[in-house]
């Protein structure tokens, strides 16, 4: 019996085309077990068939489609090349897939961290957000699903090529995401932990209900159908977008917690801080956290490759950050 994975019956009116793609396909490391000439020799070798793909012009006539686990692909009069047909075959594997990516085990303790724009600190505040909760006993696994800025990964040396988790001498592990496999395998190794932290990135939330099943959406409504609460790092000058992001985020998962904190870039005097708070409240409706600006101190870190703990632990950030987390699991 072929491999089910590779196994692929035509089924093409056109021989010409027919003969094009079965060529292509065994190029491309595909067995065609059938070349289907009509539709009563395709449904007599289907029953003895229990799982293939379906590879078949839109024109050809079923009498009926199969059940077991056979899969349909219509293809058209477009594909001219192996590149082509490779593109489509991708393509279909990749939505099977994240078709049935939001049935994964939800995690009881997932904790989100996104952001209204980039270079504000939002991978340092993660890092050290699971340095703490680690420091304190927990098991943390913190995730890379920062696709525009994979500055986690780089951090520890992932790059695209790590396939499992890294612990990190801070006391928590870190995966990355960045492929459908990689989610998959994220997904479940999630369950072997007390805590999960997952970096998104820069929130690009509204986007999401012209879903189609990118390996970026698909992560999001993983993560925020699993995370109990979402953490929105924005500049004061970005406010409007925490309210976008709130709302875009109620609507994915009702019942996740969107907190933001707000990172000023600059020193603030404490009788401005209240009135920052203030503003979000008034424009968003939800209470939020002011950071004290470290830029000196966050860019030490970076260059480093330190955390807050071990480096500066008495910095007024890195007690804002402990707080925020002890907060965080506490409600």
């Amino acid at each position: 019996m072929a491999n089910s994975e590779l196994a692929v019956i035509t089924a093409i009116t056109d021989i010409a085309q027919e003969n094009f793609i079965t060529s292509a396909l065994t190029r491309l490391g595909y067995q065609v077990v059938y070349r289907a000439t009509s539709s009563v020799a395709l449904a007599n070798f289907l029953q003895n068939q229990p799982e293939a793909l379906i590879l078949h012009s839109r024109d050809f006539r079923f009498l009926q489609q199969a059940g077991g686990e056979h899969r349909y692909l219509a293809i058209g009069d477009e594909i001219l090349n192996e590149s082509q047909l490779l593109k489509v075959l991708r393509s279909n594997t990749e939505k099977e897939m994240s078709g049935s990516i939001l049935d994964f085990q939800k995690h009881k303790n997932l904790t989100a961290f996104a952001s209204t724009r980039s270079h504000l600190g939002l991978t340092t505040l993660a890092i050290n957000f699971a340095h703490h909760r680690a420091n304190l006993g927990c098991k943390v696994l913190l995730i890379d699903a920062n696709f525009q800025s994979p500055n986690l990964s780089q951090r520890y040396g992932f790059n695209g090529l790590w396939r499992e988790e890294r612990f990190t001498t801070f006391g928590f592990a870190v995966a990355e995401i960045n492929s459908l496999d990689s989610l998959i395998s994220t997904a479940n190794l999630a369950s072997n932990f007390s805590e999960v932290i997952i970096d998104l990135g820069v929130a690009k939330f509204g986007d999401i209900a012209r879903f189609n099943r990118r390996i970026e959406e698909v992560t999001l409504l993983w993560a925020l159908h699993s995370a109990q609460q979402l953490f929105v790092l924005s500049s004061p000058t970005n406010i409007n977008q925490i309210n976008e992001i709130s709302n875009s985020t109620s609507t994915l998962a009702p019942t996740i917690k969107v907190r933001p904190i707000i990172q000023p870039m600059k020193a603030i005097a404490p009788r401005e801080r209240g009135k920052a708070l203030d503003l979000v409240r008034a424009e968003t409706g939800l209470t939020a956290t002011l950071l004290p600006y470290d830029r000196k101190l966050v860019d030490s870190l970076e260059f480093g490759k330190k955390s807050l703990l071990i480096h500066g632990a008495k910095s007024s950030l890195n007690l804002e950050i402990a707080a925020l987390a002890d907060r965080s699991t506490a409600s």
